[in-house]
Order: structure tokens, then C-alpha cells, then sequence
């Protein structure tokens, strides 16, 4: 950039913005640990709700000061936390307005996860958000956010694999699905799933979309349109949804999904729950079918019926299950319901 004076000149901006923001960020820090060591010093017993009230209060005085909700301030001041706490040349690098904020929090989450999946191991936790300090401490400056959180990602799962697993189901405890309103009059509905979930879902929206004509129907007016085949599957996410919950059924959103389009693969085992009122009138079931279960409605039954609703039992899978014991005398004189649940075992 030197023969670039106006790049220069950018540049040298970027990085005074850098560092007011990380020294905005200190100063925060900063005083958000002196309020909590004020509060425990006035308080005979420091106890982890006074902690939490404190720093609750800090950020949301920091939240006013500079307009921006709690959250983000939350945010923002547990990246500098662990950074300044397990990693110091990335910190420092910070400081010294080499590496932005975004950039921190992708090098802070992945020596979260290094740290969260060795709690107990303090040794095991330095040792290893050291070996990630010192790696991308020169590396990260130069790197393209992108690119820098696959090499984190790869990095921590070289140098932990063991801990996968653990990685994994502490990730699956943040899916959900959030919904954003946009003033054009559309929506963003976002799901965060499991991989293999994901990816089920979506090829079968694709394969189903790819499957129409590109000619459709206007979802409103109902006049012809030529769709993107984004267009298409967005449509086809809608309809399978409604169908979803007009059905109502046990079966989850995905096979209820693939039912839509694709034959459903036989269902390893199902579950079958029966209320049954003790003085109505014995009806004779359904025959059975050899496709694949559906919900059951309720079969109004006496007990001496119950021997016509045992499941499917195979020597490997089920045992011999006695039939006159699973009414007690007791309920023959009860005028309540008795719910049972049987389980059809897999061929």
C-alpha cells in the first residue's frame, strides 16, 4: 500500500477504529470486574446470585451508555473475558488493532469449545488453548474471517477429537427455529437442526422441486408463474408444513415431509396408546394392515378385549406377555379409564 496513499490512509483508520474499540471494550471490562469486587467486598458471603445481579446490573448500564441491548454487551465482554484470560497473544493483537472483533470471537469460540468439553482438567484446558493461542497468533491477522473459522474448527477438532462427541450433543441443545419479519411483506424462518437432519430435509426439498414443472401457480392469485426452483422448494416447505400440522399425527415433520413425496421406508417399531372405559361395549378391531402404521383412534374396549390388541411378538425381540394379569380385579369395579401403551416389536 505504500505507492496507495488513500489505502494507506484507510488502512491506518481501520486500525485506530480497531483499537478505540478495543479500549472501549477494556474500559467496560474493566469496570464491570471492579462492581462485582465491590459488591463481594461489602457482602460477608459472596454467593453466585449477588455475582450474577452485579454484573447484570454492569451490563445493562453499559447497554444505555451505548445504546445497544444487554445481549450484545453480554456478548462482547465474554469474548474479551476468555480472550484476555486464555488468550493472551490474541488479546494483545487486539488490543493493537491487528485483528477486529469478529475475527476474536471465532478464535474465542473455538478455545470455548476446547475449554467446555475439558471442564474438570484445568491443565488439559491451558495446555491446549495455548497451543490455539499461539497458532493463529501471526496467522490471524492476514486471514479471512471464513477461511480463519475453518481452520479453528479443523484445529480444534485435531487437537481434541476424543472430545466430538461431547462437542456435538452440547451444540444440539441450542437448535430451534426463529422467525424475522421483513417490511417487504416476507418473513425469514430459520432452523437450526442437527447435520444429518439438515441435509435429509433439505435434499428432499430439492429432489421434490426439482421434480415440478417450472411453471406454477401464483401461492395467492392462483395465476400461472415461472418459479425459480428456489421458488418451488420454498413452496413445497410451506405445503408440507400445513400438511404437517392439519395431520396432526405421532409421526415427526420429516417423514410426514418425505410421505409427501417419497415412498416412507417400513418404521422400525410404533407405539400405539388405547384409552379404554371398562363398562362400554366390546368393538371388533380393524384387520391389520401390512403398510405403514398410523395413529390409532381410540378403541372403546372391556378387558376381557385386551388379548385381540397384543402386538406382534417374535422370540428375539418380545417375551410372552400374560394376558389376564394386565387388568386388575380392582378396575373391574372402577368407573375411571385405564391408558396403556403397546409396542409393536420390529419384524
Amino acid at each position: 500500500m505504500a505507492g496507495e496513499p488513500e489505502l494507506a490512509a484507510a488502512w491506518e483508520a481501520e486500525v485506530t477504529a480497531r483499537v478505540a474499540d478495543a479500549r472501549k471494550i477494556t474500559e467496560l471490562l474493566e469496570y464491570r470486574d471492579r462492581k462485582v469486587a465491590e459488591a463481594v467486598e461489602n457482602r460477608e458471603r459472596a454467593d453466585n446470585f449477588t455475582r450474577r445481579a452485579v454484573v447484570k446490573a454492569a451490563h445493562h448500564q453499559a447497554g444505555v451508555l451505548l445504546g445497544v441491548p444487554e445481549r450484545h454487551i453480554e456478548s462482547m465482554l465474554g469474548t474479551a473475558a476468555t480472550a484476555r484470560k486464555w488468550l493472551p497473544q490474541l488479546w494483545d493483537q487486539f488490543c493493537r488493532g491487528r485483528i477486529d472483533l469478529s475475527r476474536l470471537k471465532v478464535l474465542v469460540s473455538g478455545a470455548g469449545d476446547l475449554i467446555e468439553t475439558n471442564s474438570g482438567r484445568p491443565e488439559a484446558q491451558q495446555e491446549l488453548t495455548a497451543a490455539l493461542d499461539a497458532q493463529f497468533a501471526a496467522a490471524a491477522p492476514a486471514q479471512n474471517e471464513q477461511v480463519l473459522k475453518e481452520q479453528v474448527h479443523q484445529h480444534v477438532a485435531h487437537a481434541d477429537p476424543s472430545c466430538d462427541q461431547r462437542r456435538y450433543e452440547r451444540a444440539c441443545s441450542s437448535r430451534g427455529v426463529s422467525l424475522v419479519h421483513h417490511s417487504n411483506g416476507m418473513s425469514t424462518l430459520r432452523a437450526v437442526l442437527p447435520t444429518l437432519n439438515a441435509t435429509r430435509i433439505y435434499q428432499q426439498l430439492d429432489a421434490a422441486a426439482a421434480a415440478m414443472p417450472r411453471q406454477q401457480a401464483h401461492p395467492e392469485s392462483g395465476e400461472p408463474e415461472d418459479t425459480t426452483r428456489y421458488n418451488r422448494m420454498a413452496d413445497v416447505l410451506t405445503e408440507w408444513i400445513d400438511r404437517g400440522a392439519a395431520y396432526g399425527s405421532s409421526q415427526s415433520l420429516a417423514e410426514r415431509a418425505a410421505a409427501a413425496v417419497l415412498p416412507s421406508p417400513r418404521p422400525a417399531a410404533a407405539t400405539i396408546n388405547i384409552t379404554v372405559p371398562l363398562e362400554t361395549s366390546p368393538v371388533t378391531p380393524r384387520p391389520r394392515r401390512s403398510a405403514v402404521a398410523e395413529p390409532s383412534p381410540c378403541l372403546p374396549l372391556r378387558p376381557a378385549v385386551w388379548r385381540m390388541i397384543q402386538p406382534q411378538r417374535t422370540p428375539a425381540t418380545s417375551p410372552e406377555l400374560p394376558l389376564e394379569p394386565m387388568v386388575p380385579k380392582r378396575w373391574k369395579r372402577s368407573s375411571s379409564s385405564v391408558r396403556a401403551t403397546c409396542w409393536k416389536a420390529s419384524p
